[in-house]
């Protein structure tokens, strides 16, 4: 939105202002797919650490937590 407004103000030719929109796009595109991977990647991390913390909890131990000051 914010590119069509300044291509529009600034009198770009049609062709050229489709060009640098569809540029835009992508590169937003891409920005967010590296985004939605780094979280995938932290989540699965997280489950794998939670798999792990129940796996040793598993032998029917109980475990206090230490009460604080």
């Amino acid at each position: 939105m914010v590119t069509s407004i300044v291509l529009y103000i600034k009198n770009y030719t049609l062709i050229k202002f489709l060009w640098i929109l569809v540029a835009s796009l992508i590169v937003f595109y891409i920005i967010g797919r590296l985004f939605v991977n780094v979280i995938e990647r932290f989540d699965q991390e997280n489950v794998e650490a939670d798999e792990q913390t129940d796996s040793e909890d598993e032998d029917g131990a109980v475990i206090e937590k230490e009460a604080g000051p």
